[in-house]
């Protein structure tokens, strides 16, 4: 779009020698233009900065923008490099750019409010973004891409249809409008205020910028005493199966006394043999016998059996905070 950014990917930039790595492929801009051109290439964390070289590594991992100056000019142009994979000639390559008119925009960013121990929902009164292109539709979705996440709580997707709860790296604008978008508070007492940042997308518009919506949570003003309830006395699994805890299996209830609050840590107190429990970090399983009641909310509890030919496993839980 004229005056934004895209990022090249492998499907708009690729070269192989069939030999080499992609980190061996090395991309050269060559200006063959006799006037200015109305672009030039970036590098995504250094936008503002020409960048001459590449690799292919770098266009496969989402490192080079191509940004278009500005101005009232729409004619195509073309992109000229030199590609070599290190040890050969250079080899060139052209790249046909197609300008047209497009805004994405920021309109609404503000504070979210939130309760202790509660979750709640982003709207589009608190978080708005929108596009306007020209003769092009649909239009593409407007994207949230999350880069560091609340500390105090989950930002998770509301699963269609249901209550379920599931973690993210990203959403649409279409969500937030649905109210699909939520952030839950893992009950922790010693941040008031949190956030989270993300980037702005939408088809081929990208906004370098790097925003921050800001969370605050409402504190009780008395100490909290936690108490705990399971909402099933079994669970069902096959033999040398994977089982996520569902999201229900335990609630946890608040009551006034002098003790103090916390994130709520719900500790497995009696592991039964051959079984372990894992939880997701990052999407990435971590084997242990603690984990956060939002993990649990947010599906990323696993109970994995380890082939026993035991029928009943009794298991004990307890919660700290």
């Amino acid at each position: 779009a004229v005056g934004s950014r895209i990022v090249l990917s492998s499907s708009l930039l690729s070269f192989t020698d069939g030999d080499g790595g992609p980190e061996m492929t090395r991309f050269k801009w060559v200006n063959k233009s006799r006037s200015v051109l109305p672009a030039r290439l970036e590098h995504y964390q250094n936008p503002g900065s020409p960048l001459s070289h590449f690799s292919q590594d770098d266009v496969n991992k989402g490192r080079v923008m191509v940004s278009h100056l500005g101005g009232t000019s729409e004619e195509k142009f073309s992109l000229h490099f030199q590609v070599t994979d290190g040890e050969g000639a250079l080899v060139p390559f052209n790249m046909s750019v197609v300008p047209y008119r497009g805004v994405l925009l920021l309109i609404h960013n503000k504070r979210l409010s939130s309760e202790y121990h509660k979750q709640i929902a982003i709207t589009p009164a608190q978080l708005l973004a929108a596009t306007s292109f020209d003769n092009q539709e649909p239009r593409p979705p407007v994207t949230y891409t999350v880069v560091s996440h609340p500390r105090s709580g989950v930002l998770a997707l509301k699963s269609r249809g249901s209550d379920q709860l599931l973690e993210l790296t990203s959403f649409t604008q279409a969500d937030i409008n649905a109210s699909r978008i939520v952030f839950l508070h893992n009950s922790s007492r010693s941040v008031s205020r949190d956030s989270f940042s993300f980037r702005l997308s939408s088809g081929h518009l990208l906004l370098p910028a790097l925003y921050t919506f800001n969370i605050s949570i409402t504190l009780p003003p008395v100490s909290i005493r936690p108490r705990l309830s399971v909402s099933s006395n079994q669970l069902f699994i096959a033999e040398g199966a994977l089982q996520i805890l569902p999201p229900n299996l335990i609630e946890v209830d608040l009551v006034p006394s002098s003790a103090t609050g916390g994130p709520f840590e719900i500790i497995i107190k009696t592991p039964p043999a051959q079984t372990h429990v894992t939880i997701l970090r990052s999407f990435v399983p971590i084997r242990g016998n603690r984990f956060l009641l939002s993990d649990m909310q947010t599906r990323r509890v696993q109970f994995v059996h380890d082939d026993s030919e035991e029928i009943h496993l009794p298991i004990a839980f307890c919660v700290a905070a």
